[in-house]
């Protein structure tokens, strides 16, 4: 601002304003604290400095153009909340000329005008909100990340609607960092946003989530930069993972990883990145550190530790383990199947299959009930079928052992299949599993537990029979039977893609026609029938990830969500190329079943694959090691000296000694290299024992950093 700096205070009291490289001059605030944090951060709007408080009792307003300070004082409460000491202030953001400030446990929401410093209070009705963490605007609306729980929020001050988005990918769960405890607190910390879908990066989650801004669903994204799982060590302390920072002038966003204090130009839809150097001048930082006793004005006689204020850490060590990493691409594309749409009358639906399940032609997937009392009478139809089922049963046993012993194994069975699916959260043929179970119960009583002598077995049959057969003549008029045109496996789930994306169409696609693709089909059908023995994924690709494909040739695809395993895969297809992109076609003949609900959907494509044990780069190092005779004894060279050779390997610590553990590289990445013992190396000692002392395992534990080491340096 006129080409001066103002620095806003978290601690301290008072505004420094810098220019031609000093200091110019300081502006002065009241003082109201003695201890750490008076302010939690500030905002510029205009011509006009705001101060968000902390622990200071009042909002500062000042103005750079009269220089004056004013206090908007007795709003506190709304946005700042202290319980058993911990001090939690909620976001805030510059929106359309107002300062928004909003509650960090409930809807409420501070309105400060930037102009006039007037203030009004705002609510957004969202019942449980578990208060605002982050408030961050898109065009007319702003999205309010949660303090507490999982409802993000999407809310149109003008109109005064919101929209909650809560359901959240299975698996996500918080840990309060650093100390690693579950927690429900703030499971996120920024937002990106993408064409169709915003990506909200982790504050104290375990993993990024992509939501789409229409259909609410949600999926875990998998961030294509690293993302380490922990600190460097014990002084790379962070309270958060890292956050998406405001776009850029590109129009993509960053992002700030946190445990390794590195930045990142991205673009989420594309799945593309690139790392942004931060470069540090030593000297200058050092000229500039305050020192053990200099950090406050209220702690001077503490020794308050930095990166050029520490103690020397002579040795830092991790565990290592396993880890399965890939060569691959991420890709954004769809499923595509031949699927017939299911069409029925008005009336009360009731579908009969469940989603996945194979169908033959002819056989029946729904009933359309005319009304209440037609699917009432369906019900007891049933239930009398059933009912007669297990009397046939009864009466053709002849109450041996044998058949006893059947029936409780079948009444076991029937409780292990409804439990299993019940604890794998598998309900696709629950209504099936509990008649199962019930069949089961009754049939067990009605042959042995129940007392009645076959006689009384036949005339209740009878009974049941003639019942039967006058309930479904009166059913009958009021119910239609939705039968499967064509064999082949039934999906609940018609979403227009079906006469739009085929084997064979998607064939024709070109980037532009890919692009293009918009649902046309009937949305109003029961389900569909999808038929063949195969189905197809289409995506969108760079043109020289395309390149490192060929028609023909297997591949593996690992979907994001709905499928968790990975599937190999044919190229089918590869279109010409069209603004650096090409159209490529995946085919399988497997897992059709299983795939009936995928669509949209990303997916990497592994083009490699390596397993082997994750290390720290700074832990790999070049050693010596001596050579072995058969009988475990060092080789001597002329002059009586033992024989060594040069190896690449790591340190463990192998009770109060360094030991030498060879490896050969697999992969390499910026933070880590992922290795595997070298035979060859391991081939030197003779004795089995000490090969397998020598083979680096998961568990061990490694040396990353120390002043000085070799093998067999006891460590203390």
């Amino acid at each position: 601002m006129d080409g001066k700096v103002y620095v806003c205070p978290g601690n301290a009291q008072d505004i420094l304003v810098v220019g031609d490289g000093r200091i110019q001059r300081r502006i002065p605030l009241e003082r109201h604290i003695e201890q750490y944090g008076a302010f939690a951060g500030a905002w510029r709007i205009g011509d006009c400095l705001f101060l968000i408080p902390m622990q200071s009792p009042a909002i500062v307003r000042y103005d750079t153009r009269s220089d004056k300070v004013d206090y908007i004082k007795g709003y506190n409460d709304v946005f700042v909340n202290c319980t058993n000491g911990i001090w939690r202030v909620g976001g805030s953001c510059v929106w359309k000329g107002f300062l928004l400030l909003a509650s960090p446990v409930d809807d409420r929401i501070l309105a400060i005008d930037g102009n006039t410093g007037k203030a009004g209070l705002l609510v957004t009705g969202v019942e449980m909100s578990g208060g605002c963490l982050s408030l961050i605007p898109e065009g007319g609306y702003l999205w309010m990340l949660p303090f507490s729980g999982r409802k993000v929020t999407r809310w149109d001050p003008q109109s005064g609607k919101a929209r909650v988005y809560d359901r959240l990918p299975e698996g996500f769960r918080c840990r309060e960092l650093p100390r690693g405890h579950e927690s429900a607190e703030r499971p996120f910390s920024g937002i990106a946003f993408g064409r169709g879908h915003v990506y909200l990066s982790p504050f104290w989650g375990n993993m990024f989530v992509r939501l789409d801004r229409e259909t609410g669903e949600t999926e875990e994204w998998r961030p294509p930069f690293p993302v380490p799982d922990k600190e460097r060590n014990g002084y790379f302390v962070v309270g958060s993972r890292g956050v998406f920072l405001p776009e850029s002038e590109s129009g993509t966003c960053h992002y700030f990883s946190g445990f390794d204090r590195r930045l990142y130009d991205v673009d989420p839809d594309e799945g593309a990145y690139r790392e942004i150097a931060v470069d540090f001048h030593r000297e200058e930082l050092s000229a500039h550190a305050a020192g053990f006793s200099e950090e406050s004005e209220w702690m001077q006689y503490a020794c308050a530790e930095s990166a050029f204020n520490s103690l020397e850490e002579p040795y830092q060590t991790t565990l290592v383990y396993p880890c399965t990493v890939s060569d691959s691409v991420l890709a954004e594309g769809l499923a595509a199947r031949e699927a017939l749409v299911l069409t029925a009358p008005a009336g009360i639906l009731e579908v009969t299959r469940a989603e996945g399940e194979k169908v033959g032609k002819g056989q029946q997937i729904a009933l359309v009930y005319r009304d209440s009392q037609a699917q009432a009478d369906q019900a007891v139809i049933a239930e009398l079928q059933m009912e007669i089922e297990l009397l046939e049963y009864a009466i053709a046993q002849g109450g041996n052992l044998e058949s006893a012993a059947r029936l409780d194994e079948d009444v076991l069975q029937a409780l292990v299949a409804l439990r299993s699916s019940y604890a794998q959260g598998s309900y696709n043929q629950l209504r099936d599993q509990v008649l199962a179970v019930k069949s089961s119960v009754l049939k067990r009583g009605y042959t042995y537990g129940e007392g009645l002598a076959s006689g009384d077995l036949t005339a209740r049959l009878r009974q049941l029979k003639e019942e039967l057969a006058v309930l479904t003549r009166q059913s009958a008029l009021a119910t239609v039977r939705v039968s499967a045109p064509v064999p082949g496996v039934f999906s609940g789930l018609v979403d227009g893609y079906e006469t739009v994306l085929t084997p064979s169409s998607i064939l024709e696609l070109d980037p532009a026609g890919y692009r293009a693709v918009i649902p046309e089909g009937d949305l109003s059908g029961v389900g569909r029938m999808v038929y063949g023995t195969g189905w197809s994924f289409v995506a969108l690709m760079r043109s020289e990830d395309a390149r490192r494909l060929q028609e023909g040739g297997p591949v593996r695809l690992r979907f994001q969500t709905g499928l968790d395993r990975d599937l190999t895969v044919t190229v089918e297809h590869i279109s010409a190329e069209d603004g650096g992109r090409r159209v490529v076609v995946f085919s399988s003949e497997k897992y059709l079943n299983l795939t009936t609900l995928l669509r949209r959907q990303n997916a990497q494509i592994i083009f490699d694959s390596h397993d082997g044990i994750r290390v720290p780069r700074s832990a790999v190092r070049v050693g010596t090691q001596e050579i072995m005779d058969e009988n475990g004894q060092p080789l001597l060279d002329s002059q009586g000296n033992p024989k060594t050779q040069s190896v690449t390997g790591v340190y463990c610590l192998w009770g109060d000694t360094a030991r030498l553990k060879p490896v050969t590289v697999l992969w390499q990445e910026d933070e880590y290299i992922l290795v595997a013992p070298d035979e060859e190396a391991l081939s030197a000692f003779s004795s089995e024992r000490t090969r397998e002392g020598r083979r680096l395992r998961a568990g061990d534990q490694v040396i990353t950093a120390a002043a000085e080491v070799y093998d067999g340096k006891v460590i203390q």
